[in-house]
């Protein structure tokens, strides 16, 4: 009998040691292309493999449809990491932020209607904006209560309405381009962006779940995405 408990135990620890820290992505090309079910690459998968790998740890990729859905694993705990996100008191209560890049976004506003136009913050105002759920912009626009702000759960859908004429322009981040591109295809040339524009510096971090046990220390992980901060090792930079 002792044998056998021993046994047991010996495959209850080879299991915890071959446990992999969960990452959660959804498309936003060119940080994190969904290539497939659980397959992805990009920017932020590369700097996510190399902060597992100095942890000497493996990196497992969850892929969702939208960060909404990522948010919700990770506040039960049911994924370890997300990229690539901007830090918010709601998102402080259930996850931990470690700074990787000093910002990386801009805000561009489009439409398909020439005669629109937003020359300034303020123009805002009289407008629909078309919206992806859960995406931080900039906190002037984010917290505004007098912007119409419609949201949908993709940037495709968000583009959809556009064209069905459900909102006036969609808030989208440069970065977003080649998404939209792809979406639109043919139709890209018919796009029109407004004069207004805001660049975002807010920093952008990788968050862990505060519900989830990760395979690694926090404090260690803090320390090597520090270090890898200080080196600039994010591979996209302005």
């Amino acid at each position: 009998m002792r044998f056998r408990y021993l046994v047991i135990s010996l495959i209850v620890c080879v299991s915890c040691l071959a446990q992999s820290a969960s990452l959660c992505v959804d498309h936003y090309p060119p940080h994190q292309v969904v290539l497939g079910e659980n397959q992805a690459e990009g920017y932020a998968i590369e700097f996510a493999k190399e902060v597992v790998d100095a942890l000497n740890d493996s990196l497992q990729i969850v892929t969702e449809s939208n960060l909404e859905e990522c948010l919700k694993l990770a506040h039960s705990g049911k994924v370890d990491l997300i990229m690539g996100l901007y830090k918010t008191p709601e998102r402080s209560r259930f996850l931990d932020f470690y700074k990787f890049s000093d910002g990386y976004s801009s805000t561009l506003f489009i439409t398909f209607y020439d005669h629109l136009n937003i020359s300034s913050f303020q123009d805002l105002a009289n407008k629909r904006i078309g919206v992806v759920r859960q995406h931080h912009y900039f906190d002037e626009f984010d917290q505004s209560t007098s912007i119409t702000k419609i949201a949908s759960d993709h940037l495709g859908q968000a583009i959809f309405r556009l064209k069905r004429r459900e909102v006036d322009f969609v808030a989208v981040s440069r970065y977003q381009w080649e998404e939209v591109k792809d979406i639109l295809r043919s139709y890209v040339s018919q796009v029109y962006v407004a004069d207004f524009q805001y660049k975002n510096d807010a920093p952008v971090f990788l968050a862990a779940s505060k519900t989830a046990t990760l395979p690694f220390d926090r404090q260690q992980l803090a320390a090597v995405v520090e270090r890898l901060y200080r080196q600039k090792r994010y591979g996209l930079q302005e």
